[in-house]
């Protein structure tokens, strides 16, 4: 299957920002790879980070520097923090009475 000529310009909103952006730009790459990071069993994404212990992967770490594992563990707490305050957002509004909740029911 043939990718679309215009699929850089289709655009999804950003966790982050809460922006439209470019399926094809590096910010949403750079969301993705946080996110598939934020899915991981901690060990393991530690050990992708890191690197293993007995040297045979350099993981991120080995391959981009210590200064990117920082960045990268950074943006993995923000979005977590992001995420666990959406879902604190949407259970504080499923509390709140709706206009149609609130209204008597006439149905027999």
């Amino acid at each position: 299957m043939a990718i679309p000529s215009n699929y850089a310009e289709k655009l999804v909103r950003s966790e982050f920002s809460n922006l439209l952006v470019p399926i094809g730009s590096e910010a949403w790459r750079h969301e993705c790879e946080v996110a598939f990071f934020v899915g991981l069993p901690p060990a393991k994404r530690n050990e992708m980070l890191d690197g293993r212990s007995d040297g045979t992967d350099w993981g991120v770490k080995g391959a981009r520097g210590e200064a990117a594992v920082a960045m990268l563990r950074a943006e993995i707490s923000r979005l977590v923090q992001i995420r666990r305050r959406g879902v604190t957002q949407l259970a504080s509004r499923a509390d709140q009475p709706t206009a149609r909740s609130s209204a008597p029911d006439h149905r027999t």
